[in-house]
């Protein structure tokens, strides 16, 4: 069964920092970091970025049932994938991937996409570099434990 990207709106915010809270928790709690991570995020936030004019946000839905989310970040010509999620029942099912390439198709007019995620992730970073994203040569350090690592596409 494929995904489908089904728009989000302000009102699913409680729902989204729900999903948030269930993909992100172990990775907060490995890493400690309640600046960058979602799951330590207020609902406030969540319904901020809904609202902003330059970011999408969408459901990954399969059959009927939301999977995850991916938040797209639009400034001219170059998108951000600022966030993506699935639910910890559907990881590792080729979900994620394939929610790439469904944002990426929604903005034809980008022609290069950013993004960034945990360096000691390994299985993060193989997402993004199986989806052609190649590491910019940017790090920065989060806290002792954990580090982020920059990436972009060219289309």
């Amino acid at each position: 069964m494929q995904i489908i990207l089904v728009k989000a709106a302000t009102d699913d915010a409680e729902e989204i920092l729900e999903m948030q809270k269930a993909a992100f928790a172990p990775l907060l709690e490995k890493y400690k970091d309640l600046r960058t991570n979602p799951a330590a995020e207020s609902l406030e936030t969540v319904e901020d970025r809904l609202k902003s004019a330059d970011t999408d946000t969408y459901f990954i839905v399969l059959g009927r049932t939301k999977i995850g989310v991916v938040r797209v970040k639009v400034q001219n010509d170059i998108c951000n994938l600022k966030q993506i999620l699935i639910l910890p029942e559907y990881q590792g099912k080729g979900y994620a991937r394939e929610a790439i390439s469904l944002a990426e198709e929604k903005y034809p007019q980008a022609k290069q996409w950013e993004l960034d995620t945990i360096l000691q992730e390994e299985r993060l970073c193989r997402l993004y570099t199986n989806a052609g994203y190649i590491p910019t040569g940017k790090i920065e350090k989060i806290n002792e434990k954990m580090s982020l690592i920059y990436f972009s596409k060219k289309q």
